[in-house]
């Protein structure tokens, strides 16, 4: 399979992975570097926390505005 080399980030440290052709960066991560994929969902999952806590500030925030406008 003809490959190509990929420069990832995870947790702000860089990766140089070599994928082949036609793989996405996850399906590529999951099947050749089963580590890094683990990091990766690991990573993707505290990004998804942190925007939902910073999504109930928002809507805390508005509501008492909101409270406020009333």
């Amino acid at each position: 399979f003809p490959s190509h080399d990929r420069t990832i980030w995870i947790w702000e440290q860089e990766y140089t992975v070599s994928l082949p052709e036609g793989f996405d960066i996850y399906q590529g991560l999951r099947l050749f570097y089963p580590d890094l994929y683990e990091e990766a969902l690991k990573e993707q999952e505290y990004i998804n926390y942190q925007q939902d806590i910073d999504n109930e500030i928002i809507d805390s925030y508005l509501d008492y505005q909101e409270w406020l406008c009333d």
